[in-house]
C-alpha cells in the first residue's frame, strides 16, 4: 500500500483487506439447465436501501431484494455495493459462519469493480476466484455493512448468487 498527502489541507488515507484462514470455497458449478426450481442456476439478485450511512465508520445496511428469493439455500460468489461516498463493504450473515467477506464499494454505475469480486467479469466473461463468500438460507439474506466518507441515503447492493439446493432448513 502507498499513500501520499500534498499537505494542501486535511487528507485521510484509508486501508481496507481482506483476512482468511485458508484458500477459497469453491463457488458451485452453474448448470447450463437448471434442475426442479432453480438449483443450479447463477442470477444477479439486486437490492436498494435507504440507510443514512455515518461518515467514517461501518455502517449496517439492510438491503429489500427487488425480488423475493424462491425458498432454498443460496451461495453468494460475489457482490458489488454502489453509494455516492462508499469505500468498502463486507457482508454480514445473520447466521453461521459470522465471518465478514468484502471488497471494495463503487460510487457510480459506470465504476469497475475490482478483478475477482464479482462472479463473472463484465469485460473477459471469466469466473471469479474468490469462490463462496458466505451460504444462506432465502430467509436470512446477508446484511451489507458500508464504510463510506459521507452521509450518503441511497445505497444499491448487487448480489451474485448461485442456488444451491431446495432445502429450507439445515438437515432437511
Amino acid at each position: 500500500m502507498y499513500a501520499s498527502q500534498t499537505s494542501a489541507g486535511a487528507e485521510v488515507e484509508a486501508i481496507f483487506f481482506n483476512l482468511c484462514d485458508g484458500p477459497p470455497t469453491p463457488a458451485p458449478t452453474p448448470v447450463s439447465q437448471p434442475t426442479v426450481n432453480g438449483v443450479g442456476q447463477f442470477f444477479v439478485a439486486h437490492g436498494t436501501a435507504s440507510t443514512t450511512l455515518t461518515a467514517n465508520a461501518w455502517t449496517s445496511v439492510i438491503p429489500v431484494l427487488d425480488q423475493a428469493l424462491p425458498a432454498g439455500r443460496y451461495a453468494l460468489v460475489g457482490a458489488r455495493v454502489m453509494s455516492a461516498h462508499a469505500l468498502a463493504f463486507r457482508v454480514k450473515p445473520t447466521v453461521q459462519p459470522l465471518w465478514r467477506p468484502g471488497g471494495l464499494a463503487v460510487q457510480a454505475a459506470g465504476s469497475f469493480d475490482p478483478p475477482g469480486q464479482r462472479y463473472l467479469n463484465p469485460l473477459t466473461g471469466q469466473v471469479s476466484h474468490w469462490g463462496t463468500w458466505v451460504t444462506f438460507y432465502q430467509n436470512t439474506v446477508p446484511q451489507v455493512d458500508i464504510w463510506a466518507t459521507a452521509a450518503d441515503t441511497s445505497e444499491d447492493i448487487f448480489f451474485d448468487l448461485i442456488k444451491i439446493s431446495d432445502a429450507i432448513t439445515g438437515g432437511i
